[in-house]
């Protein structure tokens, strides 16, 4: 059998990126470790374009790669890029943690230990009362439910951070385009309905809204739309609200599950949004 004379370090320097570039996040450090030159080029400005590209997360544009010429913001960039939702306890697992309540709700931090527990106004339930949770929707053990009184909750998401500078990237011709989906169903003998929306810079965009009638069906709404970068925070608030439309003395309003907000950072070009509540 011939002998194996391949040498890494004679390949050219694009192709060494290249090949590194295929290096998991989570793998990174550890790879680094291997020589000094490896972790020079694992932070090497042309090995994050090269994985962005493959990802399908890269802007396509020069600017965009002088921006992140740091690495850091390069790893920064593609973190939130790739985050697969920037809601955190979006089923009340833990009761109402990390959701702002109205003022109407008490603050209560109890953890879950069945499937009647009370967190402000809201039920945290399984999928009683209806279909079993779509497969599409992802795991999941829990749902919020909404009661016969006016239920919001919210949540603060700052963009600055996951992305430390992201003013600069909207100084220089970037936005946000932010993704949206949550799952949503009526008790099989109530009518309830749902609302969400986002708070950003004064003003107030609806994603979608929906009257559900009896029955037991899960329904999907969807909808992306484009934010400028207007600072060095780019915090933006999300929102939801719901309730029962026939005023039982009861927790029988909407039931949510797995609601998501992700986003990319892109180009500025013509407008994008499109919504497909009930898809």
């Amino acid at each position: 059998m011939p002998k194996n004379n391949f040498n890494f370090k004679q390949l050219p320097d694009e192709v060494k990126c290249n090949i590194l570039s295929y290096v998991d996040l989570h793998d990174y450090k550890n790879v680094a470790t291997v020589a000094k030159s490896w972790n020079a080029m694992l932070n090497d400005s042309v090995t994050w374009v090269s994985k962005l590209k493959k990802e399908g997360i890269y802007a396509g544009s020069d600017i965009l790669y002088f921006l992140l010429q740091d690495s850091k913001m390069m790893g920064s960039y593609y973190i939130l890029n790739r985050k697969p939702n920037l809601l955190i306890n979006v089923n009340m697992d833990k009761g109402i943690e990390k959701w702002g309540p109205s003022t109407k709700q008490k603050e209560n931090k109890a953890p879950v230990t069945s499937g009647w527990t009370i967190a402000g106004n809201w039920r945290i339930e399984t999928h009683l009362g209806c279909d079993p949770f779509p497969e599409e929707a992802g795991p999941g053990f829990n749902n919020a439910v909404t009661s016969y009184m006016d239920c919001t909750r919210k949540q603060d998401i700052k963009l600055s951070k996951w992305l430390p500078g992201i003013g600069t990237l909207g100084s220089n011709g970037f936005k946000v385009r932010v993704f949206w989906k949550v799952w949503v169903a009526p008790r099989y003998d109530c009518k309830s309905k749902f609302s969400a929306e986002i708070h950003y810079d004064g003003d107030c965009i609806q994603l979608g809204a929906i009257d559900l009638d009896p029955g037991k069906a899960w329904v999907k709404l969807s909808k992306s739309l484009d934010l400028e970068i207007l600072d060095d925070e780019c915090e933006f608030t999300y929102k939801e609200e719901g309730s029962d439309r026939q005023f039982w003395a009861g927790h029988y309003g909407a039931k949510i599950f797995n609601p998501v907000i992700s986003v990319k950072i892109i180009p500025c070009t013509k407008p994008d949004s499109s919504s497909n509540a009930g898809e």
